[in-house]
């Protein structure tokens, strides 16, 4: 048997096996070496065989990514349709949620496969199972002297945009620019850690912090910091939170996740220029509030 060992991503070492030979290829992040290990591994056992979802239920429409469906025995499928001829059709299926994981794909792939893809939904499903904590789009950094900043938005929010506005600042640590694992661990109330996912700023970090302050995020002609009420700030965090909706405990442990966050770490929204300086002044800004709390 074939084990491969992908490099942990906050703090999830992501194992998979198969009895043939398994070829992988980067996907967006060339050089991810994985976030220090803090938890058990995710299993993901690779085999040949069906990948129809027969009468399953669609719960998620992902295409031209995948599609998630739930089938009579309460398994989460995720479907993965042929990439091209070289790279076959794929079915994810919840064998032990949040820690094991089989793989199915109807023939043997005659190229390395883009696992980094795969493992995204796979993470997606497996944090919420474990109680972890959840993907978040958004953009995380860390600020020395201040610690980790989350500004979550959709697509077309500012996200990248804004990471490349920080790269210039020497104290700040770009996690990600689109996706960040919000994290409840005992050692610390939540941390942020960095993803091999990133947006159009290619931003990607295997570091993790805790979280001391979350951002919305948006464009405008003067510079504003406003501190939100949680109530406000919550109806707004729902929207960019991965949560597994056909599931209602989960989605429930990660209501209680976004209820704690808000009630212990302080929300703002900030409205900002694109330019060049306005990344200083939003840490600057942040600096002096965390001062002033």
């Amino acid at each position: 048997m074939m084990r491969f060992a992908l490099p942990p991503v906050a703090g999830v070492p992501i194992v998979h096996e198969a009895d043939f030979d398994l070829r992988f290829r980067s996907w967006l992040v060339h050089d991810w070496r994985g976030s220090r290990a803090t938890e058990p591994a995710v299993e993901v056992r690779h085999v040949i065989g069906d990948t129809s979802v027969g009468g399953a239920r669609l719960v998620y429409d992902g295409l031209p990514w995948n599609q998630i469906h739930v089938d009579a025995e309460g398994r989460t499928l995720v479907h993965f349709k042929a990439i091209d001829a070289h790279l076959p059709e794929q079915l994810l299926i919840s064998v032990e949620p949040g820690f094991r994981y089989e793989l199915r794909q109807s023939s043997l792939a005659t190229e390395p496969i883009p696992q980094m893809a795969r493992d995204l939904p796979l993470l997606t499903l497996a944090l919420p199972a474990r109680r972890r904590g959840a993907l978040v789009h958004a953009c995380g950094f860390l600020v020395d002297g201040l610690g980790g900043v989350l500004c979550p938005g959709i697509s077309g929010a500012g996200k990248s945009t804004l990471a490349r506005l920080l790269a210039a600042e020497t104290s700040v640590t770009i996690l990600s620019d689109d996706r960040v694992v919000l994290v409840s661990e005992a050692s610390r109330p939540f941390s942020i850690w960095g993803t091999p996912w990133p947006g159009d700023a290619l931003a990607a970090s295997e570091r993790d912090g805790p979280l001391r302050a979350i951002v919305f995020i948006g464009r405008g002609e003067r510079r504003r910091l406003d501190r939100l009420t949680p109530g406000n700030a919550a109806r707004r965090f729902y929207g960019v939170l991965g949560i597994p909706l056909w599931d209602k405990i989960l989605v429930q442990t990660a209501l209680d996740l976004v209820d704690g966050v808000l009630a212990t770490v302080p929300v703002y929204e900030a409205t900002y220029p694109p330019v060049a300086g306005s990344a200083k002044w939003l840490i600057d800004t942040l600096l002096n509030e965390a001062a002033n709390d």
